[in-house]
């Protein structure tokens, strides 16, 4: 039975003349208490409805986002794993270019290097043998009185050695120093030097035993005769004794310079070096002191020399 016909019924009992007043006042009560349970119901049941879908709803919005973010996070990771993939082989070639960079300049360094022993090979000898030659022979000139022998006519007896032999001799170990700076001027490569101060301070150390020699007036007091071997003079000396031998530089040896001292124009060159040293002796003053200034620069020069060629 609806609801409307149960309200008719209702009114229709409470309408009829045999029915109590209290009767239908109950009757009445009971109607509005089964119609207000039944709006609970239906209230109760529309919200558990509504409820539901509410709930249905908000499931499907969390599954939707739960896949969003799953979908986010593997774009992500995805985006991520690109990254790092590019991030390392560029990395990798960074290194590798490096290696690479650090291979090349070690090979350069490498030839360098040999390129260095190989000019130190063909310059150290000569021109330290060169160098400890004159050193030598002026040590013995100022201090074991070989000046003696660089006076025409010396003899002195129990010492074979004469005059033209220590001239000649003296005046070949000046001719070789002077040919071998020559060529190391003309010709040295400059990249045996580990810097240019050191360039600079060999060469400084050349030229300071040039300067002793052809210095006008000179750094020193004294009194007397003096002679200077001005440094054209020195290079002119210095060429004519250049040769070279299977290509590589050298000297004319003692036995060539020997039979070319008598040529008219070797001894011309030889001339302002012959007057420094004919008849030298503690008593001449000026030149004394200008052979002694030498020898010191010459023992200054070999040390400079040691210490760049990196002989010690």
């Amino acid at each position: 039975m609806g609801d409307k016909s149960v309200f008719q019924f209702v009114l229709t009992l409470v309408s009829s003349a045999g029915v109590s007043t209290i009767l239908a006042t109950a009757l009445l009560f009971l109607y509005r208490t089964w119609i207000s349970e039944r709006l609970k119901n239906a209230i109760r049941y529309e919200y558990e409805i509504q409820k539901a879908a509410v709930a249905h709803e908000h499931m499907m919005l969390l599954e939707t986002h739960k896949a969003e973010l799953t979908a986010q996070h593997q774009t992500a990771l995805e985006e991520l794993r690109v990254r790092s993939t590019y991030e390392i082989e560029r990395v990798r070639h960074a290194q590798q270019a490096e290696m690479e960079r650090f291979r090349t300049l070690l090979q350069i360094e490498v030839a360098s290097d040999e390129r260095i022993r190989a000019e130190i090979v063909k310059w150290a000898n000569p021109i330290f043998g060169a160098v400890s030659s004159l050193e030598g022979r002026l040590e013995n000139i100022i201090n074991n009185h070989g000046y003696l022998a660089l006076k025409p006519g010396f003899a002195q007896p129990g010492w074979s050695v004469t005059h033209d032999y220590f001239m000649q001799s003296t005046l070949f170990a000046f001719s070789e120093y002077f040919c071998w700076v020559r060529m190391l001027e003309e010709r040295m490569s400059f990249e045996m030097f580990r810097s240019q101060e050191q360039k600079n301070a060999v060469f400084r150390a050349f030229a300071e035993v040039a300067a002793a020699l052809r210095s006008f007036p000179p750094p020193f007091d004294c009194d007397g005769d003096d002679a200077q071997v001005f440094i054209f003079q020195q290079r002119a000396i210095g060429e004519m004794m250049m040769r070279e031998i299977g290509g590589r530089p050298a000297c004319l040896p003692y036995h060539e310079f020997e039979m070319k001292f008598q040529e008219v124009e070797v001894a011309a060159r030889i001339a302002p070096l012959k007057s420094l040293l004919e008849n030298l002796s503690p008593q001449s003053d000026c030149r004394w002191k200008r052979v002694s200034l030498t020898l010191t620069k010459l023992h200054d020069l070999g040390l400079v020399c040691r210490e760049l060629l990196r002989l010690e």
